[in-house]
């Protein structure tokens, strides 16, 4: 029998270890040619309509969900169905509340029984709370962060499970500018987005040893439903809390909540389409990378110099951390 040298063994372990590489490569290069499997929140209107109608138009599989598709949004659910037949897409509408975290689980599973992975999870669902800093109780915190924050937190945790598995996957969320600036009159607003990159961004560094990109998307002020619905909010849950809660102080601040919905009547026309793309781009690894690997400003965000600065000081303090 023919001994096996030392030189032998490093040479044929180093064409096993170039064997399974190559496998891997051939299995990635195949993963990403394939169609994603894609589920996308809050696509009733704005960012996550366009965004399911972009990811399946280019090929993708998308689970385009909204809440309370049975009365509320009846019509924008039924219209995009509507159009993903027409145009013979692979998009399904199904309702999810981001803030019912028992649902999560539950359309997790039927993806995953359906199309065997998930691929990607666009976390775009969100609300805007204006109210003055002072003006807060324990209802309006929770109308704020609920969705904003514990919602997509929590999806992502669940999310995670499966692509952990898989050892692969994508999660991008759609942040704002407000995720690093401050502004008069939506501190929760501004609160729950700096609240949900710090999230992400921790999720991200945790993630090292997996192949589960993330990307968090900066988007300036667009004229999507976000500001109308920020207005309703307003009248709907603010107002009357406020009255009831805290009677003298709602007095007090009266004008100051009129002025904040006027504000959000007259948001800047900019093309939200804008917001769909870097999305697109993000998920087809077709964008540049920013120096941190994780925040793209988009549109009237990208216009800050002040927000592209602050997160590129951030990103050399996390290093230096690290």
């Amino acid at each position: 029998m023919r001994t096996i040298h030392r030189r032998d063994s490093l040479k044929w372990a180093a064409l096993a270890g170039a064997a399974a590489a190559s496998e891997r490569l051939f299995e990635w290069g195949q993963a990403a040619s394939r169609p994603k499997i894609c589920l996308i929140t809050g696509c009733s209107s704005g960012f996550g309509k366009l965004t399911a109608l972009g990811l399946a138009r280019t090929g993708h599989v998308v689970y385009a969900s909204m809440r309370d598709t049975s009365n509320r949004n009846r019509a924008a659910a039924q219209e995009l169905s509507d159009l993903a037949q027409a145009e013979g897409l692979q998009l399904v509408v199904i309702e999810l509340d981001v803030r019912d975290s028992q649902r999560h689980g539950q359309v997790i599973e039927m993806m995953v029984n359906k199309s065997g992975r998930v691929d990607a999870l666009i976390n775009n669902a969100g609300i805007i709370v204006c109210t003055p800093a002072d003006c807060v109780t324990p209802r309006i915190l929770e109308t704020q962060f609920n969705t904003n924050v514990y919602g997509p937190s929590m999806l992502s945790s669940k999310v995670l499970e499966v692509m952990t598995r898989q050892g692969q996957g994508q999660l991008i969320t759609v942040s704002s500018t407000v995720g690093r600036l401050n502004f008069p009159g939506i501190s929760l607003y501004c609160a729950s987005k700096h609240a949900l990159e710090s999230n992400f961004e921790t999720l991200a560094k945790e993630s090292t040893d997996a192949r589960i990109q993330f990307s968090l998307i900066q988007p300036g002020p667009y004229r999507t439903r976000i500001n109308p619905n920020a207005v309703n909010i307003l009248e709907s849950v603010t107002i009357p809390e406020l009255r009831r809660e805290r009677p003298m102080l709602y007095q007090q601040r009266k004008r100051d909540l009129e002025s904040l919905a006027e504000r959000f009547r007259g948001i800047p026309p900019h093309d939200p389409q804008e917001v769909a793309d870097q999305i697109l781009r993000c998920l087809d690894g077709t964008t540049h990378k920013p120096e941190d690997g994780l925040r793209f400003p988009v549109g009237h965000g990208a216009e800050f110099p002040v927000l592209q600065e602050i997160n590129r000081v951030h990103h050399w303090g996390q290093k230096i951390l690290s």
